[in-house]
């Protein structure tokens, strides 16, 4: 039993012994004390009429604080009724009585006490009930209640949730009978998200309009001005966006509007048309700006490294024209550059404004007044003016065909067109496009060729297809085949092996039958020879001969199967229009040409082929370069040579210093610098004694970065 009943049995001892057992009015609350609930109820109901709020006090507590007959709607009536009549029925009670039931917590101060511990209780109770209409009655009766406002609160949630946000009727008669509800605001954001719901439920521009027009402090405006802007933009017609510039001057995309209206009236980055679109439009809000690109237009821009690491642009003579405020920056590309500042990126044009926002997972080059972007990673596209016109819903997406693009989702591929239609479903594994035209696909791993128009130029029924010369190569179970550009057979597949272009031709064997057949005709020589197994593993043809091993020895065939010794060798090791190799045992790898005719001495350590024809050999631990024609091009005193921007130049290496050399050994700069950068293919970034430098190797100028 609680607290309140324990103070009874404690003071009834009190209460008895100044009083006896005889008095009535005592008694009740004695018999309540020894659990005796029935004969105290009976007594409080005897005392109605001559004490009645002495008896709706015991009534209150049985009612209240028992397990057998708790009612806390009853125990709080009852307790309201003992509050009410408490001044007339003090007035007819003895002064000791007056002092034994005030001990017994009849007063005001300690029947208050109880009716707000009841209101808690049956507050309690209608926390798990969800009842509205409970709350309400209980709402009226406890109008005294301390923790009324939770109650209040607790009826307005349970009335959102029933009006939801479909009944207008509902939501408004709950602001009415609530205006100071702690909900207020989202009562009447849902009154007037239905209020504009109904107003534009066709999705006609007229309502969205009115509905600016008659709501212009409602949080739905911006929602409806979006909603036209949508209706234009989607368009993608100047014709629309004049309307729209005339009509909704006011509108808050105006700007939007604006620049999507540049972008589809200047085309990509044509000056004649930007000159043009300004000179009809003096009122566009960018118009300065575009004044600005005209001014630098077709100027380059280069990047520069501020002394703690962050990138800029600068112009040829190494005036700072955009700070270096950027963790990374790239090439300008029609008139627009990526940067990227902290993970994210953006786009600057060539006055270093903000084109888009650095916001950007990840945001490619523009290509034909578009970019890819990545957010959330996925991939979609935007153009110029900075509008998505796909949205980012795919796994990936590059460029293809020029203007088309491959998109991803679940491990496949598809074809789009730049306004998001789908010309080919997602089916494909891979798309490598090999030029603007045609695309090496692979469906359930077998490989074929696609042009733009998305024809099956080469049937997707190969193990394995790779572009070369000529047009793609085929295998198909171990047989090999050549096809044009448009599909035409070069070469059936039935060839277990086609050599390397040279000078023309290509070696060709069928099992252990070799020919060779004319590159340019695409006539196979009638001739078949297979008493030279070995041939394919040398299978250059240099001046109308093959080289082939043959009893471990090396000898030339030429095209009408007739056999030139070569001369003494011990070990070959590359063929071209030089030999390379070893003459004697143990010994040093030096070049021949192909009489036999010694070009080099034979003292290196090694000959590596590279790439631009050229060969990087060894001696002494220490690297030089040869010629195709195996004349020496740059002398074998340095550490490290390596190829260098496009196979061009070499990168050489002494010590910790670097310098340039062209292909056929010319000095571009000397070895005094600690590295070397290709920014781009017209500005190179170097460092030497701590200074960083640019250079130009076009104009062979050098410039001094002049900070503003």
């Amino acid at each position: 039993m609680i607290r309140t009943l324990f103070v009874i049995t404690f003071l009834l001892g009190t209460a008895n012994t100044i009083l006896g057992q005889k008095d009535k009015v005592l008694r009740g609350f004695s018999e309540l004390n020894a659990k005796n609930y029935g004969l105290a109820l009976q007594i409080f109901h005897e005392l109605k009429d001559k004490n009645p709020s002495i008896s709706s006090y015991g009534i209150a507590i049985l009612y209240g604080e028992t397990l057998d007959f708790k009612q806390i709607d009853s125990a709080i009536f009852y307790s309201n009724e003992a509050i009410q009549l408490y001044t007339d029925n003090l007035a007819h009670i003895p002064r000791k009585q007056q002092i034994a039931l005030n001990n017994l917590g009849w007063n005001l101060e300690e029947m208050n006490r109880l009716l707000q511990g009841f209101y808690s209780k049956k507050f309690s109770e209608l926390q798990q009930m969800d009842s509205i209409a409970a709350i309400n009655q209980f709402l009226l009766l406890a109008k005294d209640y301390e923790h009324l406002d939770a109650v209040i609160d607790l009826r307005d949630s349970l009335c959102l949730l029933e009006c939801g946000h479909f009944q207008l009727a509902c939501l408004i008669q709950l602001k009415l009978m609530s205006p100071n509800s702690r909900f207020s605001n989202q009562i009447q954001e849902q009154i007037e998200e239905l209020g504009y719901k109904r107003w534009v439920q066709h999705g006609k521009e007229e309502e969205f309009y009115t509905y600016t027009l008659y709501h212009p402090r409602s949080i739905f405006k911006p929602l409806a001005e979006d909603e036209i802007y949508q209706l234009y933009i989607t368009q993608n017609d100047t014709m629309a966006f004049k309307r729209f510039i005339q009509l909704y001057p006011k509108n808050k995309n105006l700007d939007k509007i604006w620049r999507a209206f540049y972008q589809l009236s200047t085309g990509n980055y044509d000056q004649n048309k930007m000159r043009d679109f300004i000179a009809h439009y003096p009122k566009y809000p960018y118009a300065e700006n575009v004044r600005a690109e005209l001014e630098r237009f077709g100027k380059e821009l280069y990047p520069y490294a501020s002394p703690d690491g962050l990138m800029g642009y600068m112009d040829e003579q190494g005036i700072v024209v955009i700070p270096a405020v950027y963790d990374w920056v790239g090439d300008f590309k029609e008139g627009l550059a990526v940067v990227m500042k902290e993970s994210s990126y953006g786009v600057i044009n060539k006055q270093g404004q903000l084109h888009l926002p650095i916001a950007f997972e990840f945001i490619s080059d523009f290509h034909n007044g578009y970019a890819i972007f990545g957010q959330n990673s996925t991939f979609g596209v935007v153009n110029r003016a900075g509008i998505k016109v796909i949205d980012n819903q795919f796994s990936d997406l590059e460029w293809a065909f020029g203007d088309l693009l491959v998109y991803e989702n679940d491990g496949l591929k598809g074809v789009m067109n730049i306004q998001g239609e789908f010309l080919s479903p997602l089916m494909f594994n891979e798309v490598n496009p090999v030029n603007e035209m045609l695309a090496i696909v692979t469906i359930d791993g077998l490989s074929g060729v696609i042009n733009s128009a998305l024809m099956r130029v080469i049937p997707i029924a190969y193990e394995q297809v790779t572009q070369n010369e000529h047009g793609f190569m085929v295998v198909n179970q171990g047989l090999r085949g050549v096809f044009d550009p448009f599909g035409k057979v070069l070469l059936p597949v039935e060839f277990n092996e086609i050599g390397e272009l040279s000078q023309g031709f290509r070696l060709l064997r069928k099992g252990n039958a070799f020919s060779h057949v004319n590159c340019t005709t695409w006539r196979i020589a009638d001739n078949w020879y297979t008493n030279f197994p070995d041939a394919m593993r040398w299978s250059k043809m240099i001046n109308g001969q093959f080289l082939i091993l043959k009893n471990k020895k090396y000898v030339f065939v030429d095209t009408l199967q007739r056999v030139t010794k070569l001369f003494a060798l011990i070990q070959l090791n590359t063929v071209d229009e030089v030999l390379t190799g070893i003459k004697e045992k143990n010994g040093k790898f030096g070049f021949w040409d192909r009489s036999g005719k010694e070009l080099s001495p034979f003292q290196f350590d090694y000959v590596e082929p590279l790439k631009n024809g050229q060969y990087l050999v060894t001696l002494n631990g220490q690297h030089g370069i040869y010629s195709k024609a195996g004349q020496p091009v740059l002398p074998c005193i340095y550490d490290d040579i390596v190829l260098w921007n496009e196979n061009n130049y070499y990168v050489v290496q002494k010590g910790s210093k670097k310098g340039i050399f062209t292909m056929d050994g010319k000095e571009i700069l000397p070895l005094d610098f600690d590295w070397v950068k290709k920014y781009n293919a017209q500005c190179w970034m170097l460092k030497k004694d701590g200074e960083l430098m640019y250079f130009f190797p076009t104009s062979a100028k050098w410039i001094t970065l002049t900070r503003n």
